[in-house]
């Protein structure tokens, strides 16, 4: 049986990390071997070229997962913390071949690990896939700015949140409006692998809830983008792209 994508009334942190817990073997094993095409060749390279000009002495991956891409960004930098809420993604961050010296991993929420911090600290924090997955967003984004330095980055994508709804097909549902913040629970699947992995929940935010967070955590945006596959890469697609799936933005901190 199909399925589909559907709006959940109730939800915590301790479901949201169970699900992630489910699904960190397959996923990690989805990213390694490249069949997540979305990540290979288009968040991925976008995270990496706006964190290009930025200060890496101390960076925060948040919601890092298996590591992935932290490992990418470690070769730019002097120290990178990942965390995340699946101890299993942990496990499997912490047990990879590829991880450096300079690679420090932290089963936490956001939340709880800057509780541990007496100020801020951190030169850029990176947030791939990660906002959209926070229950609370104002919370989260405060915290953001708790633990960057003056001057320093927050570098981050979401799920677009105008064409993710089309993409996904939701958007034609009775309990979808778009200016609403919605929990959605939804199956786990990536457009080159249909084999359905678990289910995770999300939440669909409008854009202005997200540029109004940011501003009023001091944040100053300084780059937004909206990244399409190049064609060469879109004839990998099952589908061609009739708009962006994602949104990724590169703010100061005041």
């Amino acid at each position: 049986m199909k399925t589909l994508p559907k709006k959940v009334f109730s939800v915590n942190n301790r479901d949201l990390s169970r699900q992630w817990d489910i699904i960190a073997q397959a996923r990690n094993e989805q990213l390694r071997a490249g069949r997540d095409l979305s990540f290979q060749f288009i968040l991925m390279p976008t995270i990496l070229k706006l964190i290009g000009a930025s200060n890496k002495d101390l960076v925060l991956d948040a919601g890092c997962g298996s590591g992935i891409l932290t490992e990418q960004i470690a070769k730019f930098s002097k120290q990178i913390i990942g965390i995340d809420m699946s101890r299993v993604n942990i496990n499997i961050a912490n047990a990879s071949i590829h991880k450096q010296s300079n690679i420090e991993y932290s089963y936490s929420t956001i939340e709880a690990y800057a509780r541990k911090l007496t100020q801020p600290k951190f030169s850029l924090l990176v947030a791939n896939m990660f906002l959209q997955d926070v229950k609370n967003l104002k919370q989260c984004i405060k915290v953001f700015s708790k633990i960057i330095s003056p001057g320093g980055h927050l570098v981050f994508s979401i799920a677009h949140p105008w064409f993710w709804p089309t993409y996904w097909g939701y958007d034609r549902y009775d309990w979808f409006k778009y200016d609403d913040e919605i929990a959605i629970e939804a199956p786990f699947r990536i457009s080159s692998d249909k084999k359905l992995i678990g289910v995770t929940t999300h939440f669909h935010r409008p854009l202005s809830c997200y540029l109004n967070e940011l501003h009023s955590s001091g944040f100053e945006i300084e780059s937004l983008t909206e990244p399409m596959p190049r064609k060469e890469i879109e004839l990998k697609y099952p589908k061609i792209w009739k708009f962006p799936r994602f949104l990724a933005i590169k703010c100061i901190r005041n």
